[in-house]
Order: structure tokens, then C-alpha cells, then sequence
């Protein structure tokens, strides 16, 4: 008896092979710029954090005070504070990935392209909240130096775009849910017929 294999319903039919076609050079640009702004923030960190005198200039007028010299070991473990949320970033970057590259796989209405759209919302999301998490605990590491105690005021680390992109990556959440209800019911309607 030979043995059959099953194309998933995605691959035959025709309506969805177009939509691939259409998207395609949009799915490998999404890509190739997920992973251009990975190296990007990678590098434009190391930068930053080599350039003691320019640490000393943006967090003096961040904080909005006299700061003594900066020490190597400061600025050591403020990148390692940012590496950690660039860490998020690079999990957002392969939900991403998997999510377009499943698209182009013809993998669009599923329900592993409705998981990998909730994990680029996730992942976005928790990426956002470290970031804005760690500008005052990097301010506590460049000012542990400075004798008696330190005013940070929140208004020196809230970021009005972070709010934004928050609200976005919370948008992909609720739409990988909605995605992944329409999905499961498409299938459920398809086993009827």
C-alpha cells in the first residue's frame, strides 16, 4: 500500500500560494530589517559605552548634574545592564524571523504563524519594558560614585515613543489571539465539510 503524504492546507490552495507571492519580497526585507537593526543597536551600544567622555556628557545632562569621571568599571556594567535587554531583542528578532519565514514557507493562516506573531508581540513587548526598566538602574550604577545621596526623577527616564511601541507589541498579542481563534475555527469548519 503505497504511502500518502498530506500537503498542508495552506499549500493547496491557490488563493494563499497568490498572497505568498504577493508578500514575498516584504517577508525577506521584515527579515533582512529585523536583523540589520539587531547589529545595529549591537554596535551603536558597544560605541556608546567605549566613549567615556560622551557617557559623562549624556548621563550629566540626563541626571542634570555635576558628575565626577566615570569609571571603566561603571560603564562595564551599564552595557551589561543594556546587553541583557538587547538579549529580549534578539528573541523578538527570531519570532520575527520564524514568523516571515513561515510566511514565505506558505504558512500563513496556522496556528504556529498565530504562536510566532503572539511571540513577536511578547517578546517586543517584555523587550520595551526591560528598556525602560534599565535607564534608572544604569543611572544608579554611573552615579554610585558620587558621595551622598542621588535624585533621579522619573521624568528623566520616561520615553513617550517607548509607550508607543508598547501599545503596538500589546496589538500583535491581541491579534495573534484573534489569528489563532480564526484559525482553529477555519479548521474546525473544515472538518465538516
Amino acid at each position: 500500500m503505497p504511502i500518502q503524504l498530506a500537503l498542508p492546507s495552506t499549500v493547496r490552495r491557490p488563493d494563499l500560494a497568490l498572497l505568498r507571492n504577493k508578500i514575498g519580497v516584504l517577508c525577506h526585507a521584515v527579515r533582512a530589517m529585523s536583523v540589520a537593526y539587531l547589529a545595529w543597536q549591537l554596535l551603536d551600544m558597544i560605541g556608546f559605552w567605549m566613549d567615556g567622555p560622551r557617557v559623562e556628557a549624556i548621563y550629566r545632562h540626563r541626571l542634570n548634574m555635576s558628575l565626577p569621571a566615570i569609571s571603566e568599571l561603571q560603564r562595564i556594567e551599564a552595557f551589561a545592564i543594556q546587553m541583557l535587554v538587547w538579549l529580549l531583542l534578539v528573541l523578538t528578532v527570531v519570532s520575527i524571523w520564524k514568523l516571515f519565514g513561515g510566511f514565505l514557507k506558505g504558512c500563513i493562516f496556522t496556528v504556529g504563524a498565530a504562536r510566532n506573531l503572539q511571540g513577536v508581540g511578547l517578546f517586543g513587548a517584555a523587550t520595551v519594558v526591560a528598556g525602560m526598566a534599565s535607564l534608572p538602574i544604569m543611572a544608579l550604577v554611573m552615579t554610585s560614585h558620587v558621595p551622598g545621596p542621588v535624585a533621579l526623577h522619573a521624568a528623566n527616564f520616561l520615553e513617550p515613543q517607548a509607550l508607543l511601541h508598547l501599545t503596538f507589541c500589546l496589538m500583535l498579542v491581541a491579534l495573534a489571539h484573534v489569528f489563532r481563534t480564526a484559525t482553529e475555527l477555519a479548521e474546525d469548519n473544515e472538518g465538516f465539510v
